[in-house]
């Protein structure tokens, strides 16, 4: 449909426009050689040839937008000689992102051409090549992150890297990447270099660097008019936008056989199970599920949980997608809980355990993995042995919905000692009547919502079990698990002290409690409680004072817990 403006004149459902008594119903005659590659930061002159023999070329206009963006902008095309119209895309649209554009004539009818024929519906690519692109993904010295370069890059690992970080050595920069089909290695299969090939689109890697910094690449956009796929492996895979702009995920698709399969939805295709999880897993020191972007430079985990290797198909469209932080809607839950595990200040993990209507006790979609690890870490996750051809690490655990409550059991883990603390807070508000409690199985204490978080040293695995569910439901499990709840001074924080010790104490049931601080003589020297303590975690302090309210003197003191059957003691050191 074409329509001229200031004029009352149209075409359109077979309307004809008559001028001077001569019928016009055909645009301007528009010819143009399409550019295929441009320089990057260069401005880009388009010319075509446009003539119109009844009643005049009007104008002519380059519509351009550049590849992250989805309105087109304009430039009227200035005639320079005979047919020929030019106009300029201003260097500053001409980068790795890539560029589209279509001209429009007009004749004096009001009559439109477009080149293409059927443009704005299909438009030309303009591919931009680029030197020394920075990479936004910065490299912390001596850790690790996931990377992905954007564009079709010049060059195997080495020549781009090396100028940036050195010379390869694994004392000054290493590269991997996950080997699916690299046999039973566990969450340990990994390609090094100099055994990778390339960068290339839309593949992952992790990177490790002796020193911070950023390193470049030089490369090619790629043709932001079509999708492009990647092939996922059965397993673990490490991707990447091949697009130099934020992607939408949401608008990913699964290629196999000739047909077209939603992410995170189970195709039976002949004997073929299709499936890949709907969770891009991004990392930043430690990993955070559920994206709904894709950023240039950044790598992403993805599961084929499939039977088959598939093809992931990518679309260049922008993300406008606004999930939230949880995995799930709401109304597709009953009960969703994050675990979360804390460290290093600012840093944290979560995981979620959650009940569905739509889920069942074993594996189904609602389920998603743990990545495999790389460098030091700490976790919580849910190790699901027995789920046959999905057995593995898990970040979620959703469960059948179930009116009285459900348990799950989970391993908190860390690459060295480190001091954590474990919080398990509802993500939607619990069905009534319930309540969560979390038991730390190795040292015997059970938690609520009033003692959480839980602060401790955590070396290798520690075995945890979350409860969610009725006061009847959490006592029948605690009475059928065997947790060995017990008495006990939990920690005294800190210790050795100076001006004030934080002990922490469990008993496992309503009792009378004496809690007091003893010389190594074995003279009683302040009494901290004496008084009947609900079932729980409780804490009281001391200040070094002795009961006649003086200060005691420097040393070695004992703390003794005495409950009804049991006396705990255990050293406190006072400094000056």
């Amino acid at each position: 449909m074409g329509v001229s403006v200031g004029s009352n004149y149209a075409l359109a459902s077979g309307l004809v426009y008559t001028i001077s008594g001569a019928s016009d119903v055909t645009g301007p005659l528009l010819s143009h050689a399409p550019m295929v590659l441009v320089k990057e930061h260069t401005p880009v002159e388009i010319e075509v040839s446009v003539s119109d023999s009844k009643t005049g070329v009007d104008t002519v206009t380059l519509f351009y937008h550049e590849g992250g963006l989805s309105t087109f902008r304009s430039r009227q095309m200035e005639p320079v000689g005979g047919d020929i119209y030019r106009g300029t895309i201003p260097a500053s649209s001409v980068g790795e992102w890539g560029l589209v554009y279509f001209v429009q004539a007009s004749d004096g009818a009001g009559n439109l051409s477009e080149y293409p024929p059927t443009a704005p519906d299909s438009v030309i690519s303009l591919r931009v090549w680029y030197d020394d692109l920075v990479s936004t993904t910065a490299l912390p010295a001596g850790g690790y992150r996931m990377i992905s370069l954007p564009g079709s890059t010049s060059g195997d690992p080495d020549s781009i890297l090396v100028d940036d970080l050195g010379s390869y050595d694994k004392k000054t920069w290493r590269l991997g990447r996950w080997n699916a089909s690299g046999g039973d290695c566990g969450e340990y299969c990994y390609d090094e270099y100099p055994s990778i090939d390339d960068f290339s689109p839309g593949r992952g890697f992790w990177l490790i660097s002796s020193s911070a910094t950023n390193f470049d690449a030089g490369g090619v956009s790629i043709d932001i008019t079509r999708p492009l796929a990647i092939d996922l492996e059965k397993g673990w895979n490490q991707i990447g936008t091949p697009f130099a702009f934020t992607t939408d995920w949401p608008s990913a698709e699964i290629l196999f056989d000739g047909g077209i399969y939603t992410v995170g939805d189970e195709h039976v295709v002949g004997s073929d199970t299709i499936f890949v999880e709907d969770n891009l897993i991004s990392y930043d020191g430690s990993y955070h599920g559920f994206e709904p972007e894709l950023e240039p430079w950044e790598g992403y985990w993805l599961h084929n949980s499939s039977t088959q290797d598939v093809q992931l198909r990518f679309h260049p469209e922008i993300s406008t997608s606004m999930l939230a932080a949880s995995p799930y809607n709401a109304d597709q839950m009953t009960a969703l809980i994050g675990v979360t595990v804390r460290w290093d200040e600012s840093r944290q993990r979560t995981s979620f355990a959650g009940t569905s209507r739509l889920a069942r006790d074993g594996w189904d979609a609602l389920d998603h993995r743990e990545p495999p690890v790389m460098g030091d870490y700490v976790r919580a996750v849910f190790k699901r042995d027995s789920w046959g051809r999905h057995a593995g690490t898990y970040m979620c655990d959703i469960r059948a919905a179930n009116a009285d409550g459900a348990t799950w059991d989970l391993k908190v883990e860390a690459s060295k000692p480190t001091a954590v603390s474990l919080d398990a807070d509802p993500v939607i508000e619990l069905p009534d009547n319930w309540t969560v409690a979390v038991y730390d199985v190795d040292t015997g204490i059970r938690l609520t919502s009033s003692s959480l978080p839980h602060r401790f040293m955590l070396e290798g695995s520690k075995d945890v079990v979350l409860v969610a569910g009725t006061d009847r439901y959490i006592e029948t499990q605690e009475s059928m698990s065997g947790f060995g709840l017990k008495a006990q001074i939990v920690s005294i924080s800190p210790n050795p002290f100076s001006q004030t010790a934080r002990i922490s104490f469990f008993i496992p049931r309503r009792a009378d409690v004496r809690l007091g601080v003893y010389s190594v003589e074995g003279r009683l020297v302040s009494t901290l409680a004496d008084s009947e303590f609900e079932a729980g975690l409780h804490t009281a302090t001391w200040q070094g004072d002795s009961g006649t309210g003086s200060h005691a003197a420097p040393g070695i003191y004992f703390l003794r817990l005495e409950t009804s059957g049991s006396i705990l003691t255990t050293k406190i050191l006072h400094l000056q």
